[in-house]
């Protein structure tokens, strides 16, 4: 309900039954539900608007969603009006006087294994655990407040017992090879086989789960002696089982008695234990708290529409939105200055800026720093695209062909950017952009084009030369985006600017 609604939590847990769901007179297939609430500490109303179409931000699904909460609320709670829309039940069935959000986040963080895409930040903490565990150490982090009132924290290490040791080295190992891969680690099988380093200086780490399939995942090759010494420490382990016969698990839980087994659920890291360590909610598990979706609504439209935009959506002060919503998420560009902090660093006469951050993000394991990765999302956002899903500069460039676009500028004593689109397939300023709503409009002008064989048989040629020279421009784009862009496809047609008119106008130039 947060994320269709971007409303704050206690507004989320006032709705209320009945639900209305109203059909737009002019557009059936249209459907709206407006949910209003009282935000009691800025004393006015606020609401949203849920659709079953895009509005604002891709938020498409959203009546079927309330559709399906309000029959599961109704078939555990009653569903009177003005009951909770939202609630939880207590061990007898009924419905508790509490909504426990707190307790219900943890739990579903660990139940859905629900990780943060920028964990890999973690990645140098989780490795100084696991090396003092290894040498039966636990490190503790301690804050107090000194006699001029600045907050101190102090790092200790002390002694563990064997049982400890293990168990937390076993807790960091599984950190932080879940940092390098989204695959599960349950049932992985020792041992482990490495490839050599490829290309762009990573190794592929293969593994069998205990089922019998393989799987592997790659890291920075500077990252080997890290996963070999995980390795490691569960052939020791492994090798104190009681008899030979046992599975030798990379992760288990039992002691060497006792034949391995596995953790309950997807995760065996609880949130007490990220606490305990003092990593913050969001750095590896993610926080379900409204403020989390709202920060993404502000991300995702911000771009966009400004600082307006976003006001329309969160219904915040502007002063509210400028400290805590607008522009970025507040623990994304923590992580940004973090990482720009270690750049500078390592600037120096024979280290260029380019190879402190190459440096940099080996050492904590990513591909690209996050900010380099945020700029190019933006870059591919403002990227604008022409009626059939291509992006290019306006400059007109076909090797060998005639330059049309030149001759209209001249005849016209203007220089313009090229909008000849039909002859994108011919030019080397033509570039696939890696955005989900580009490629859907291009996957789309590719589908007319070839519902344009059937209609002008005598076009067969050409139309052919262009859906091959569009299909290359295609493998351009990433899998996700690819497969997400296929989806819509799939979900509704061709896109809305996609028409056969723009197939018959490209074939009779």
């Amino acid at each position: 309900m947060c994320f269709f609604t971007s409303l704050n939590d206690g507004d989320v847990k006032s709705i209320a039954h009945p639900i209305t769901i109203h059909t737009d007179e002019r557009d059936k297939s249209l459907q709206v539900v407006k949910v209003s609430s009282f935000k009691a500490r800025a004393n006015k109303e606020v609401d949203a608007v849920l659709t079953n179409q895009i509005f604002d931000v891709d938020k498409r699904g959203g009546v079927k969603f309330i559709k399906t909460l309000e029959t599961l609320s109704a078939l555990y709670g009653g569903g009177e009006k003005g009951s909770e829309l939202l609630f939880t039940l207590n061990n007898l069935g009924e419905k508790s006087s509490s909504f426990e959000l707190d307790q219900i986040n943890k739990y579903l963080m660990v139940k859905l294994n629900l990780l943060s895409s920028t964990r890999a930040s973690c990645l140098p903490w989780f490795k100084e655990l696991f090396h003092s565990y290894r040498n039966q150490h636990v490190i503790e982090l301690k804050k107090h407040t000194n006699t001029l009132g600045r907050t101190i924290v102090s790092k200790v290490s002390r002694p563990c017992s064997k049982d400890g040791a293990t168990g937390g080295a076993t807790n960091a190992a599984y950190c932080i090879l879940s940092c390098y891969t989204d695959l599960a680690l349950k049932g992985i099988l020792l041992p482990l086989t490495y490839s050599d380093k490829d290309p762009e200086g990573n190794i592929s780490v293969s593994f069998k789960y205990r089922n019998g399939e393989s799987h592997h995942f790659s890291v920075p090759a500077a990252d080997k002696a890290l996963i070999k010494d995980i390795e490691q420490f569960a052939t020791e382990l492994a090798d104190k089982q009681a008899s030979k016969k046992y599975e030798r698990l990379l992760l288990k839980r039992g002691n060497h008695k006792k034949a391995p087994k596995d953790w309950d659920g997807n995760s065996p890291i609880s949130p007490n234990l990220m606490k305990t360590w003092s990593i913050k909610p969001n750095e590896y598990f993610i926080s379900l708290q409204s403020s989390r979706w709202r920060e993404m609504t502000s991300n995702q439209v911000y771009s966009v529409s400004g600082a307006g935009g976003v006001q329309s959506l969160l219904q915040n002060l502007l002063q509210t939105i400028d400290k805590h919503y607008a522009n970025g998420d507040p623990i994304l560009n923590k992580i940004i200055i973090s990482q720009a902090l270690q750049v500078m660093e390592l600037l120096d006469e024979d280290t260029s800026l380019e190879q402190a951050k190459e440096i940099v993000a080996a050492k904590l394991g990513i591909i690209m720093l996050t900010h380099d990765k945020w700029k190019m999302k933006q870059d591919e956002e403002r990227a604008k695209t022409n009626p059939n899903g291509i992006h290019c500069n306006g400059q007109q460039n076909i090797a060998g062909g005639k330059n049309t676009q030149r001759e209209t500028n001249n005849a016209m004593k203007l220089q313009l950017p090229c909008a000849e689109y039909d002859m994108c397939h011919k030019c080397q300023s033509a570039n696939a952009v890696n955005e989900t709503q580009s490629i859907y409009k291009l996957i789309s002008f590719i589908d007319v084009l070839k519902e344009a064989v059937n209609l002008y048989p005598n076009a067969q040629e050409e139309v052919h030369e262009r859906i091959a020279a569009f299909e290359v421009t295609l493998d351009g784009a990433s899998k996700d985006v690819y497969d997400n862009a296929m989806a819509l496809f799939n979900q509704s047609g061709r896109h809305p600017r996609v028409s056969m008119d723009h197939a018959i106008l490209a074939l009779h130039r």
